[in-house]
């Protein structure tokens, strides 16, 4: 297990020999840059007064961001955020800032990994509580790690709720596991911070000692695929409806620097209004 101080939602391990590594701690505004004011300061001249900032928004579901001030640039997975934006940061995410000459070849004056600890609100709930919110209703799949069942609320609403086994997601797994379940992780974390009406969303996360639920848009249209078996094929105005409503989703996920990267018929569904 990561060992980590109690209000550390992260960690920037330095790939520059020179540079410590950083923990980030609490909701405070974490700042990088060559002024003293600033939280770390790096002293090189292609470094800004106030070149970045990292923080975590607390809440339901909490999410961390990065926000570049620079004129040399700030950098996730090598592409440049651009002075005056900001963009969700996500485990794993390589962040470096400006560039300098070495033989002739650019390298970044600081480099570091992020490791986030938790993408999970860090209050435990209940599951009694959650009962009382959702009626948990008939199974509708399973997965490696989970389970998806109706779920309705007190208004009458139905939704999709995942449920995640917790033990699964322990140490000591196998690589093949790991490699599994990092996926898992990655659709949880990207989901919390995602919105557009052609993507599946997420209305409400819950972290318990065993389980970890999802209260997800419930589909009940099926998948595309049975559609176009059925059909034998699409007619060009429903292709039309169906690649617009596809393409207007991607773009949004390119907008916001994710690619799907794993685009199946089958993975589309439809929503029976």
């Amino acid at each position: 297990m990561e060992e980590q101080k109690v209000d550390a939602w992260g960690k920037l391990v330095s790939l520059v020999q020179e540079l410590p590594d950083i923990e980030l701690i609490g909701e405070e505004m974490v700042t990088f840059g060559s002024s003293d004011k600033c939280t770390y300061v790096i002293k090189n001249q292609s470094i800004s007064k106030f070149h970045c900032s990292f923080q975590l928004k607390k809440g339901q579901n909490s999410s961390a961001k990065i926000k570049d001030y620079s004129i040399h640039g700030t950098f996730v997975n090598g592409k440049r955020i651009g002075k005056g934006f900001s963009r969700p940061l996500f485990h794993t995410d390589e962040i470096s800032f400006a560039s300098i000459r070495d033989k002739s070849k650019p390298r970044p004056v600081a480099c570091y990994i992020l490791k986030l600890f938790s993408v999970l609100p860090r209050e435990k709930s209940d599951e009694s509580e959650i009962k009382k919110i959702y009626k948990i209703g008939r199974l509708l799949g399973t997965g490696k790690f989970a389970e998806v069942r109706m779920a309705t609320d007190k208004q009458g609403k139905r939704y999709a709720m995942k449920i995640v086994d917790k033990q699964k997601f322990q140490e000591g797994e196998t690589d093949d596991q790991q490699a599994q379940r990092d996926p898992a992780m990655d659709e949880m974390n990207i989901l919390t911070k995602i919105s557009h009406e052609n993507i599946v969303g997420i209305h409400q996360v819950f972290n318990t000692e065993n389980h970890i639920y999802l209260v997800l848009d419930l589909c009940t249209g099926g998948e595309l695929l049975d559609k176009i078996t059925a059909k034998g094929f699409y007619k060009e105005n429903d292709a039309i409806v169906v690649m617009k409503q596809l393409f207007s989703a991607l773009a949004y996920l390119h907008k916001m620097q994710f690619a799907h990267r794993d685009l199946k018929v089958f993975k589309l569904l439809e929503i029976n209004l």
